[in-house]
């Protein structure tokens, strides 16, 4: 199998897990004396043991052993842990910290990694660099590997089109029927630039599509008979289309791009994920403030 297959494969399981452990390591709301939260304060300790090893891992396979980002997370696993020991098993102090260092995720920062880890167009400014908590320097590492356009297409190919546009619609990674078929939906009419597929499973994909709010990017989980489709649009073209989004969450004028998350069967996301790609707005919208999706077939 493919060395970045692997790799990408890796970081989606190690982001998961890395997940459901900082959920883990809040603080009881339930407890009852001190001897609940020394409990906890072990529990707390190979949680930290634990996450901080998974980064340290991820940042190593993506980034490499002299890099800036394996640097912070070491400096970073000192601090935090010298931290969660002066907590003692003072409640409110636990509280704080676990707020402080691992799950809080600032404003600030999030714009600052839709400003910089953007397809076919990364910053210069590198977000790690004002990470401050766990779920952070997590959240960047994902941003940074699912928007990275030369990564994505650095994974085998397993088939492609090109559509009215000259551009390669392509599909990658590990084969599977549902997102073949919706490979096979997307119509070659659609208006869009270089698309990559990328099957990470069966029931995993992730997808980059350039020109659409200059390079969407969604992320498609199949669970049961649901396929949740979350993706981000980094160019807010048209504001009123962006807000007309399934699941998304509003903008205005002043937001940095774009984010949202909608569920759709299993057996209609072949028809419905392109449907969807064609109403995220492009630079076109600009100045056409009514989208034309009805022009598109998507048998």
């Amino acid at each position: 199998m493919d060395e970045n297959l692997i790799l990408f494969q890796h970081f989606m399981s190690a982001d998961m897990r890395i997940k459901n452990e900082i959920l883990r390591m809040a603080p009881p709301t339930d407890y009852y004396d001190q001897d609940s939260l020394v409990k906890y304060l072990d529990r707390l300790y190979d949680s930290l043991d634990f996450v901080f090893s998974e980064l340290k891992c991820v940042a190593l396979d993506i980034f490499g052993k002299d890099s800036y980002e394996l640097l912070k997370i070491k400096t970073f696993e000192k601090e935090t842990k010298k931290a969660a020991f002066a907590c003692g098993t003072d409640y409110d102090r636990l509280n704080e910290f676990y707020t402080n260092y691992i799950s809080k995720m600032d404003q600030n920062f999030l714009d600052e990694v839709k400003e910089n880890c953007i397809g076919y167009a990364f910053g210069w400014r590198n977000p790690m660099k004002s990470a401050s908590t766990v779920n952070e320097m997590l959240h960047y590492m994902h941003a940074s590997l699912v928007n990275n356009d030369h990564f994505l297409q650095s994974i085998p190919l397993l088939d492609e089109k090109i559509n009215v546009n000259k551009e390669p619609i392509s599909l990658r990674g590990v084969e599977s029927d549902y997102f073949r078929d919706v490979f096979n939906h997307i119509p070659k009419v659609l208006d869009i630039g270089i698309t990559d597929m990328v099957c990470l499973s069966d029931r995993k994909m992730i997808m980059m599509v350039r020109d659409r709010g200059h390079a969407l990017t969604i992320e498609v989980t199949l669970e049961n008979d649901t396929a949740f489709i979350e993706y981000f649009v980094p160019k807010l073209c048209n504001i009123d289309m962006v807000n007309s989004l399934p699941g998304v969450t509003k903008v205005t004028e002043k937001s940095v791009g774009a984010r949202g998350i909608f569920g759709v069967r299993v057996d209609e996301l072949a028809t419905r994920l392109p449907t969807f790609i064609a109403a995220v707005p492009t630079d076109q919208d600009m100045i056409d403030m009514e989208p034309d999706i009805d022009k598109y077939t998507y048998a």
